[in-house]
């Protein structure tokens, strides 16, 4: 591909909400996939419980919604999420949905 050929392509990701250098930076990282990057903050967040500074139900409700909402969607690059602002559920269909959850645990 030519140096027109690479501007215009630049221009078409931009203009499709995809950073090049995101997916440049992301291209061999199969490590960075969003799924693997949650899983690892749940580690962190687990071990904060487990040093009293969060409690479980934060863990737990953590977890939840990420295996709820997120991994659900399979394992996408990091760089891929930024399109797919719009398409969360509205603040009204997440809170029944944690009302929902809380019943079932019971939380509520």
């Amino acid at each position: 591909m030519g140096p027109q050929g690479a501007e215009e392509k630049a221009r078409q990701d931009l203009a499709n909400d995809i950073n090049p250098a995101d997916e440049r930076r992301n291209a061999n990282l199969p490590d960075r996939l969003f799924e693997a990057v949650a899983r690892h903050w749940l580690g962190k967040l687990a071990k904060k419980v487990r040093l009293g500074k969060r409690s479980v139900k934060t863990l737990e409700k953590a977890t939840w919604a990420l295996e709820t909402y997120v991994f659900p969607l399979e394992s996408l690059p990091v760089s891929a999420i930024r399109r797919l602002r719009g398409q969360m559920p509205s603040e009204g269909e997440a809170a029944e949905s944690h009302r929902q959850y809380s019943l079932a645990v019971g939380h509520y």
